[in-house]
């Protein structure tokens, strides 16, 4: 089977790993050494990051050395060394896929954390399922972490609960949000939020202190007492000149606003990825070897909830697709809008726009 992975962060590592061992030993079941013996043919892996320092404390798959280097070429030079041409490493922005590109994939694993994105996909493989008369029906794994939570959806295009089925499971929270991955920190970040987290990180991995704040002092230390305090002014300073890198608003940056951002701060952690991606690459196998009930769709469990707060808590239950979806139900959506928007995206591509999003 080919497999499209999207994203190479903290969640990919881990979903590739388990990729990678997945064959190992679907070959060594069959004795032999030739690529036809994998369970796998091929992963196309997609990811347009850059690995920063402060990538190597959970994706394990980098080193030092690999710093400045793209994420999925890094990865796909370690495992090719294993098995030739296993991985095919893309550095694209995933909003210019389209239908010929996905038609090639039997599997789609995400590790995304863009929510944007992972409704374009949504969006797409279900366009792709009706407009090819149902002939080809690609699953799509969402899965996704934060902190010590994560969820793992099973989507299976036109037939399952769609991503925006669910979208009202995600937690209600406004256009500046504080909670990111340290790929979309690093990156791309999209606010002031974003850009007081990456500083304060970065200056704590160099300072190898847990991040603390003196209470009644215009300063920020680490636990440590012995480490040197990281003044406030330098923070300030430093979290001006990334702003202005970003091209994003500083006016409401002050030595107030950067504590209370610091004091929420929650970095994401390896147990937790290696808890989802163990989940989304055994649900991957429950489906190839066909060990889901799908007559009974309306009781299968599509949705995981993974909680490493107290312990390690799963929970499983079947999300149920909206009759008001605006993407899988149909209600206002026709063969002729999807038409349409193909033409409209064509047409964006060939000036070289991104695609227009087809459901806002």
């Amino acid at each position: 089977m080919n497999i499209l992975v999207l994203g190479a962060g903290g969640l990919g590592c881990e979903i590739i790993k388990n990729l990678y061992m997945i064959n190992k030993n679907s070959s060594i079941k069959k004795n032999q050494k030739c690529k036809n013996a994998y369970l796998i043919k091929q992963i196309t892996l997609i990811d347009f990051d850059k690995i920063e320092l402060t990538n190597l404390n959970r994706q394990f798959l980098f080193k030092l050395n690999d710093i400045g280097e793209y994420k999925s070429i890094v990865i796909a030079k370690y495992f090719n060394q294993f098995i030739p041409t296993f991985i095919t490493p893309l550095i694209i922005d995933i909003k210019t896929l389209d239908y010929q590109f996905l038609e090639q994939f039997d599997f789609i694993i995400s590790g995304l954390d863009s929510i944007d994105t992972r409704r374009y996909i949504n969006n797409l493989l279900i366009n792709f399922t009706r407009l090819n008369n149902y002939a080809k029906i690609i699953p799509f794994i969402d899965s996704a972490c934060e902190g010590f939570k994560g969820h793992i959806k099973l989507i299976i295009p036109t037939i399952t609960a769609c991503w925006e089925c669910t979208i009202d499971t995600l937690p209600s929270t406004n256009s500046s949000d504080d909670s990111a991955p340290l790929c979309t920190l690093a990156s791309r970040p999209r606010n002031l939020i974003h850009i007081i987290q990456y500083v304060w990180l970065q200056q704590s991995n160099l300072n190898k202190g847990s991040p603390k704040i003196k209470q009644n002092q215009n300063q920020i230390d680490n636990d440590d007492e012995e480490d040197e305090t990281l003044p406030i002014e330098t923070l300030l300073k430093l979290c001006k000149a990334r702003a202005k890198e970003f091209q994003i608003d500083d006016s409401i940056l002050s030595p107030s606003y950067i504590e209370g951002i610091i004091k929420k701060t929650i970095p994401s952690t390896a147990p937790s990825n290696a808890m989802v991606a163990s989940q989304a690459c055994s649900l991957l196998l429950r489906l190839y070897h066909d060990r889901l009930d799908l007559e009974s769709i309306d009781n299968l469990d599509t949705f995981t909830i993974c909680n490493l707060t107290n312990g390690v808590y799963f929970y499983k239950f079947a999300a149920q697709r909206s009759s008001n979806c605006p993407v899988c139900s149909g209600i206002w959506k026709n063969y002729i809008y999807i038409y349409i928007y193909n033409y409209y995206c064509i047409l964006f591509s060939h000036f070289g726009f991104l695609y227009p999003s087809a459901f806002s």
